[in-house]
């Protein structure tokens, strides 16, 4: 797992959940103190970065391949 991913204009970060969070990509739940990829885009702003996407490690490549084939 790799801690910080940049691609296509998105920033993901992997971090710890600190409260409950839901999944972007399979609605499950992210609970406290799981790990977690926090999505932003580039040069956005602060709205990206205070709100975003979240989604599992194991889901980060499939969010990445279905922003690819949806642009």
């Amino acid at each position: 797992m790799l801690p910080l991913i940049i691609r296509d204009g998105k920033r993901a970060q992997l971090t710890k959940a600190r409260k409950y969070h839901r999944c972007g990509m399979c609605q499950g739940d992210i609970n406290k103190g799981e790990d977690y990829y926090a999505i932003t885009t580039n040069g956005s702003g602060l709205s990206s970065t205070k709100f975003p996407q979240r989604v599992h490690p194991v889901e980060i490549e499939d969010y990445f391949e279905r922003r690819r084939r949806n642009e």
